[in-house]
């Protein structure tokens, strides 16, 4: 069988070796005076106005410290974008940092970049109750070092200086080569320590430049940006995507204040929503067709969108969100569910359960999970992909990036089929996690804890999960005989302290005879799979 891939011409961005700050500053230049950027605190700032921020805020960053790294801990906000885009100013890497994970899961991250700065706000780090670090920088404290000289070589530099001159003397070591890195993004850390997955500007543009493409975006588009940019969904679609391709964005900090974003779509007219299907759930329940209205174009990502959400979000507004499939690992996304015209965005998708055929340039293979011999057309195996959207590789980790990518091929963990016309059907994950309300939960963490529970060496269980409308998937928990009742085992899990999301229901417990397994004696997860969708009745 040959690779499903769509054909792509050079991407012409990249051959012409433009950086992701040389490619912002080109594109606010185009439309100096063009108030793009705006928030839910009625802050509307030109694009004149943002550059002037950046650049005084770059100017502090850049006189002190040869490090390579700033973090940066701040929900989806003006000053967030602007720190990220000072920080490329500076000549060095932002790193935003999921300010949800656990103290040793952030401290983690920050030892793992060697970051002695974080930017961060005092009102932002006492709104979310979050501890105190050594590393905070405060922007309040910044401003008020800002003299008049500052603002006044800002704006000489925001009016004057070309891509080709900021290339020269702002990033000259950022911008050397299109396969530097741009960012790093950390997983959550919920099976461990968290992975920094180390991103390009190659990588970065070439998802974005095909994205572009298929859901035609162009200059009059309003993005509605609410997700935290340590999400590569928020990252790359809601701080890269309207400055390199010069459209508007509306920030809000809060992304579960469901009213409050209906509000927003329909004041600004925003036209283009990235959300994840549970988002998806609470629009439908709280917010008005008359406020969604002016969007044309919603795609979900992050967890499955269930055919029940997509059918409602239709019957409500009018307008049928589009799924994708990707991985931060992915830059973030590999393939969109989209239909053939591009006339019928909004109206249906490719495809019903498919998330849709690869980008430009992104190639995918279905292969036997052992032998990694390829499979043929519609027949189940592990999801393989390949492109320039592939990860540079996980932070000073060359062994674990050696396990998931060979020879260019990304090793996605998903249980995947492919159709005669390259559509892709992800049907489990060989990985073992899901993603539940958006949270990464771990199969094998509780597991294990379910085990210690059990505490009998001949019960055998296994976690897996199966989709689930309302939060995207669920937990079920296969098991032999146990000694144990299950309303222990749940009532032992809460006094363990798991969170919610970890801890399954009582109906979702199931006992069979035998766990299925390979020959290698492990879990046969394929097979884990079906027979959970068999005993829950969901397909």
């Amino acid at each position: 069988m040959s690779d499903i891939s769509s054909e792509n011409p050079s991407n012409q961005t990249i051959a012409q070796n433009q950086t992701v700050p040389e490619l912002v500053l080109l594109s606010l230049r185009g439309k100096l005076f063009s108030k793009q950027i705006n928030d839910s605190q009625g802050t509307s700032l030109s694009n004149f106005q943002f550059l002037v921020r950046a650049y005084v805020l770059a100017g502090k960053l850049r006189s002190e410290g040869d490090e390579s790294y700033i973090g940066i801990i701040l929900p989806a906000a003006i000053p967030s974008a602007v720190s990220g885009l000072a920080i490329m100013f500076a000549d060095k890497v932002p790193v935003y940092i999921n300010f949800t994970s656990s103290f040793k899961a952030v401290s983690s991250a920050i030892d793992q970049c060697k970051i002695r700065r974080i930017l961060t706000s005092r009102v932002f780090v006492k709104k979310a109750k979050l501890p105190d670090r050594k590393e905070y920088v405060y922007l309040e404290d910044i401003v008020k070092t800002i003299t008049a000289a500052d603002k006044l070589c800002a704006l000489i530099a925001a009016a004057t200086i070309t891509p080709g001159r900021a290339k020269k003397r702002l990033f000259p070591k950022l911008s050397a080569s299109i396969n530097n890195t741009i960012s790093v993004l950390f997983s959550s850390g919920s099976t461990g320590i968290p992975k920094g997955i180390e991103l390009s500007h190659a990588n970065i543009i070439s998802n974005l430049t095909a994205l572009y493409d298929v859901l035609d975006i162009n200059d009059n588009d309003v993005i509605m940006g609410y997700l935290p940019f340590f999400h590569a969904f928020g990252f790359c679609g809601h701080f890269l995507m309207p400055l390199i391709n010069g459209i508007s964005v509306v920030y809000h900090p809060n992304p579960v204040e469901s009213k409050k974003i209906g509000e927003l779509i329909a004041e600004h007219g925003c036209t283009i929503l990235f959300a994840t299907p549970s988002f998806l759930n609470g629009y439908i329940k709280k917010c008005t067709a008359e406020q969604f209205k002016s969007l044309r174009l919603v795609i979900a990502g992050a967890e499955k969108l269930q055919s029940v959400t997509a059918e409602k979000f239709q019957e409500k507004f009018n307008l049928y969100p589009i799924e994708g499939f990707g991985a931060t690992e992915l830059s973030p996304v590999a393939t969109v569910n989209v239909p053939e015209k591009k006339e019928d965005l909004g109206k249906k998708c490719g495809k019903l359960g498919s998330v849709g055929r690869a980008l430009s340039g992104v190639k995918i293979k279905i292969v036997d999970p052992e032998t990694k011999d390829e499979l043929e057309i519609n027949e189940e195996g592990l999801m393989l992909v390949h492109g320039p959207n592939v990860m540079k590789g996980y932070l000073n980790n060359p062994e674990l990036t050696h396990s998931v990518i060979s020879d260019g091929w990304y090793n996605t963990g998903d249980i995947s089929k492919s159709d005669n016309d390259g559509y892709i059907f992800v049907t489990g994950r060989y990985s073992r996690f899901s993603k539940i309300a958006g949270e990464m939960v771990p199969h094998t963490g509780v597991e294990n804890i379910i085990f210690e529970i059990v505490n009998s060496a001949d019960a055998r269980l296994a976690v897996t999960s199966v989709p689930d409308a309302a939060r995207g998937e669920k937990l079920v928990v296969i098991h032999t005989k146990l000694t144990i009742t299950v309303t222990d085992i749940i009532s032992e899990l809460r006094n363990r302290g798991l969170p919610n999301l970890w801890i399954p229901k009582p109906m979702d417990f199931y006992e069979v005879e035998t766990i299925p397994l390979l020959g290698s004696g492990k879990i046969d997860l394929g097979k884990l799979n079906a027979l959970a969708k068999d005993l829950t009745g969901v397909s």
